[in-house]
């Protein structure tokens, strides 16, 4: 929740709520796009490995290893996320 912009709070807090474990964590290097709109220019890849609770199974987002992005932007001079999501 720390490294969420307000605008993304509640899904960060969908994912809190509903995932048993997020493991073997690997955040990329920061990558800057300077085709995107002033302040949506940067963003960092991840890939981890994710186990949802037996009662949660959800066809759309299996368990296993997993790549996602996380958009980023600069407020207040703190880096938060702004989006997430595979493109």
């Amino acid at each position: 929740m720390a490294l969420s912009a307000s605008s993304m709070r509640g899904t960060t807090q969908m994912w809190l709520a509903s995932t048993a474990s997020i493991t073997q964590i690997k955040v990329g290097a920061v990558q800057y796009d300077g085709h995107l709109a002033a302040g949506e220019q940067y963003s960092v890849p991840v890939d981890f490995v994710y186990h949802s609770h037996w009662w949660k199974d959800d066809p759309s987002f299996g368990d296993g290893e997993h790549g996602w992005g996380y958009a980023l932007v600069s407020i207040n001079g703190r880096w938060l996320i702004t989006d997430d999501g595979l493109g």
